[in-house]
């Protein structure tokens, strides 16, 4: 089995460095790993996959929007006859700001809720609704998988998917690095998603590149 051990040193000197390796993390849960062909949590073959006629955006009505969310979850549950039932939902946070704050309106008028407030209150699998800037596009663009958005919904249990971190980041002593430099060095291992339930989770293509 494929491990990456990735190490690094901070600048304990200057505030905020230490960052990196938690973006690092995340990248390679996302995206997984090219260099040791590990695939990531996007792009793993036991993922269903399928391209979305609307977006997310300004671009789509709310009704729309509401029929692409829906679809996300209902499908996974159809198409595995109840076995998958996915509870969390991830946007990219462009989309998830529009989302969130879109009122829907009716022949009648305006309802007072958002659209992701009456998909969270009617749908009855999804539970959590998370926004994440690893699935914008110029983010998957610059990991070298396509430049369209993406949206998953996934059945949060570790018995259906689960991240193999081998050693969490650990930070160890800080220690004096030339003249007047300290740094902290940190590492992780990572052996990257395991679905242990195919199709317990979905990814869409959204259609707008930007």
């Amino acid at each position: 089995m494929s491990r990456l051990t990735y190490g690094k040193k901070y600048d304990i000197s200057s505030p905020g460095r230490t960052w990196g390796l938690n973006q690092i993390l995340n990248e390679l849960i996302a995206y997984g790993s090219h260099q040791i062909g590990m695939p990531g949590f996007i792009n793993h073959p036991d993922v269903l996959k399928s391209i979305s006629p609307y977006d997310l955006d300004s671009t789509s009505s709310p009704s729309e929007k509401l029929g692409v969310l829906n679809d996300m979850f209902n499908s996974v549950v159809t198409l595995t006859n109840n076995v998958e039932i996915p509870d969390t939902l991830l946007l990219p946070l462009s989309r998830y700001n529009v989302c969130v704050n879109e009122l829907i309106s009716t022949s009648g008028g305006l309802i007072n809720k958002t659209v992701l407030r009456h998909f969270l209150e009617t749908n009855p699998y999804v539970k959590n609704i998370q926004p994440l800037t690893e699935l914008e596009s110029a983010n998957l663009q610059a990991a070298g998988l396509g430049n369209k958005p993406l949206a998953i919904a996934y059945c949060r249990n570790k018995m259906k998917v689960k991240a193999k971190i081998y050693q969490p980041l650990t930070y160890g002593d800080p220690r004096r690095e030339g003249v007047d430099g300290w740094v902290r060095p940190a590492k992780f291992k990572f052996a990257g998603i395991q679905f242990r339930r195919p199709w317990s989770c979905h990814v869409i293509e959204l259609p707008n590149a930007a």
